[in-house]
This record gives structure tokens, sequence and C-alpha cells, in this order.
């Protein structure tokens, strides 16, 4: 295991439960040796003997620790980055028509503190430009009022409780299941199964699970959760 800070770097060496091997001095940021990414910089702390990772000043810092970028009116250049990944987040289902066919969903005390895409400042407390800022962008699923556009997200048992300032979470009533990974954070090993009564709400379960509750929807809703997902299809 190692430990590193701007002025030494330490390696855990597991051989007894305490011996330790310690490294050269060295200023972690200069040498590079650090884990920020290229949207923030990495930052010498004296004081602690340790780094942060600072977002550069074209973008903003976001509740789960990354970087996104700032929304403007014209983002042709972010949507053309995720064109590749177009067919896959489509996946058979035209997102345009079921967003636009989507109401809003309105959380006042709790919120998805992961999927954050883009910031739009400009645009904090303004619920109506948010809103429409969102459906311009394709992958856009939905935004906290303080200016946070949202293209998936957490499970429900994993939100956040809103802090002050953070305002009402607002979300598009789509099936985030369909989508295949895309407009949410379910494990690989895990399946994703709506609520069945009212999205965003999701549940990430394993597969004998999310055969029982499928077959609930499927009894008590007369339909399979989406159009890709079946239980037979759940091997």
């Amino acid at each position: 295991m190692v430990h590193s800070n701007p002025r030494s770097t330490v390696i855990l060496c597991p051989l007894t439960p305490t011996a330790l091997f310690y490294g050269a001095q060295v200023d972690v940021c200069v040498a590079d040796l650090h884990n920020c990414n290229s949207r923030s910089t990495c930052i010498a702390d004296p004081e602690t003997k340790s780094f942060r990772c600072e977002c550069k000043s074209e973008y903003h810092a976001t509740a789960a620790g990354s970087c996104i970028p700032a929304y403007t009116a014209d983002r042709e250049k972010e949507e053309q980055e995720r064109q590749d990944e177009m067919t896959d987040i489509f996946n058979g289902v035209n997102i345009t028509q079921m967003k636009t066919a989507a109401k809003w969903l309105i959380y006042k005390d709790r919120f998805s503190a992961e999927g954050d895409y883009m910031m739009a400042p400009q645009l904090r407390g303004d619920v109506e430009g948010l809103k429409q800022a969102c459906m311009d962008l394709k992958v856009c699923i939905g935004f906290t009022s303080d200016g946070f556009l949202k293209s998936a997200l957490a499970p429900f048992d994993k939100w956040k409780v809103a802090t002050p300032g953070t305002g009402p979470f607002y979300a598009l009533d789509i099936d985030y299941c369909a989508s295949e990974n895309k407009f949410h954070f379910c494990d690989w090993q895990l399946v994703c199964v709506p609520d069945g009564t009212q999205g965003p709400l999701f549940s990430c379960l394993t597969k004998r699970s999310a055969k029982a509750a499928l077959k609930h929807l499927e009894m008590n809703h007369g339909r399979i959760a989406h159009n890709s997902l079946t239980l037979e299809g759940i091997s």
C-alpha cells in the first residue's frame, strides 16, 4: 500500500503487522505522483503534508468529488464527444421521445449525488431554465436547483439528504433501466429493476431478487418493467 503527500511517499510493506518501508522524499505534485486528473490541479498543503485536487477554473466541483464542465447554450462539442456512446445509450429507445413524454418528479429532501454531467451556475434557482437546459441535452435526465445537471442516477437507497442551498431535486419520470447501465449506477453484477409505481425509483438487485421483483411487477402492473428486460432474460 502506498501513501503519498507532497514531501514523501510512504510504502506500507505487509511482511509483518508492524513492518514499514519508507521511500525517498518527493513532492508528489511536482513529480506527478498524484491522482488528480486533467480537469484538476494538484495543490500541495504543507500544513497537513498532503495534497488536494482542485478543479480548474473552467470546471466545477461536484458532491462526489469530480470536476464537470460549465453549461452554455451551445453544447455541440460535448454532444459530439458522446456521439459514439449514443447507440448504447438509446439501446432501441428513442430517448428524445421518452423525455418529451415524461413528467418531472420533485424530491425536496433527498438527491442523487452521483451522475453530475454539467454545471449551470447562471441558472441557479431558475427551475424552468434548468428544465429547458436539461431537455436540450440528450443525456440529461435531472438536475438540482442549484445548477447541477445529471446524466445518471444512483439507486434511491444511495441518495443523500439535501443540504441547505441544494434545493429540490428534479428528475424525469423515465425508465432508467432501459438504457443498459447508462442512466443508472447499478454494479455490473446486479440487475436494474424499476419500482413500477413512480420513477426514477429503481433498485439494483441480485439476479434472484430481480426475478422475484419482475414477477411482482408483471402480476401487479400487468407489464414487465421495460422492453429489454424479461424474466427469461435473467439467467
